[in-house]
């Protein structure tokens, strides 16, 4: 009876476990485009655009977030609420600071995946050099 319950609590915790990892197939492009726009908006001072493009933002990264939450995609949607905040305030300075970090995040390069476990250095271990 003992070994059945540590059998079932093991179970349980390697259904739990996942990829700390972004996935593969993010696609920050709708993102980009809105955050571009957001941009643009806020060089011209016009809070009520930077708000509500910055919530258009928020919903595309939520609606995202549904088919695949990833770190960064939590780092980008955040960003977006600070936009939106700083859009209200007529904090024009900071919603531009705030999209220009979530533009570097979207545009961040993506390691490679490394198959086979390791990394580039001790891949010699696993027969490829």
């Amino acid at each position: 009876m003992k070994k059945l319950l540590i059998a079932l609590a093991m179970s349980s915790f390697a259904l739990t476990a996942f990829a700390a990892g972004s996935p593969m197939n993010e696609d920050f492009t709708e993102l980009l485009s809105i955050s571009d726009k957001v941009l643009e908006a806020a060089k011209a001072g016009d809070g009520t655009t930077v708000s509500s493009l910055a919530e258009q933002g928020v919903l595309v990264a939520k609606d995202q977030g549904m088919k695949g939450q990833s770190p960064g995609l939590q780092r980008v949607a955040e960003r977006m609420k600070a936009a939106k905040k700083a859009g209200k305030k007529g904090d024009f300075a900071k919603a531009t600071t705030v999209m220009n970090e979530a533009i570097a995040e979207m545009k961040k390069e993506k390691p490679k995946p490394n198959f086979g476990g390791g990394s580039e250095q001790t891949s010699y271990k696993f027969g490829s050099e």
